[in-house]
């Protein structure tokens, strides 16, 4: 019917690996989709196969052009293409957070979501407003940390930006880690506790101006 659907693998969790579709139902619109990893979810509209790390690819025959779109996660409606497949009657937001962890199997058998995406909806709606808190409080403390000097704040400033994004970078290995695995979800909170921890430190720092470079000249005078 113009759908050509491959998997590389599914783990026993459910998560779809290296997903690859074609769409050419639309003779004048042919889109293929690329996913690292995706899940099949169920919801009372009809099943959806939620993407995530992945691309499209629209390609118009007409004038031979290719349109290209990453996305981070995408959700495609295959409830035409799927027969005879069990609805949940609760949509997956509509799902409170402490359900979603303390209730996941119970979820699971009834929306057809794996465990390790539920574990990992639910402990990603706590770490996220963290996540912005401990942002705020890197910035704060690395602005607090160094002398004055005529370039104003912008070594500062630079430092904040640098730290931010390894955070960033932290929360998205640990995202990964624990979308694959239900027993990995309290790496979510990694790269919170990492947060606090820096912030502390830049506050402490700030506390004790030249502390840095006092340390690094005994170390080479030491040499």
């Amino acid at each position: 019917d113009g759908i050509t659907f491959y998997i590389r693998e599914i783990t026993p969790q459910g998560e779809l690996k290296d997903v690859f579709m074609s769409d050419s139902r639309d003779p004048g619109n042919q889109v293929i989709y690329t996913a690292k990893n995706a899940f099949l979810v169920h919801e009372d509209s009809g099943p959806k196969l939620v993407m995530f790390d992945g691309m499209a690819q629209t390609l118009t025959p007409d004038n031979n052009r290719l349109f290209t779109t990453s996305f981070s996660d995408f959700s495609y409606d295959i409830g035409a293409l799927v027969n005879d497949v069990k609805t949940s009657d609760r949509r997956l937001v509509s799902i409170s957070t402490p359900e979603l962890i303390f209730s996941t199997k119970a979820v699971s058998e009834e929306t057809g979501f794996a465990p390790a995406i539920l574990l990992y909806i639910g402990h990603d709606r706590i770490a996220q407003p963290l996540l912005a808190i401990v942002a705020a409080l890197i910035g704060f403390s690395t602005l607090l940390v160094g002398n004055f000097n005529r370039f104003g704040l912008i070594r500062q400033i630079m430092v904040a930006i640098l730290l931010l994004v390894l955070i960033r970078v932290l929360d998205s290995v640990m995202t990964e880690y624990a979308r694959r695995d239900a027993h990995y979800w309290w790496l979510l909170y990694m790269p919170v506790f990492a947060g606090f921890i820096l912030s502390a430190f830049l506050l402490w720092l700030s506390e004790r101006p030249g502390w840095l470079k006092r340390k690094f000249r005994r170390k080479k005078v030491a040499a």
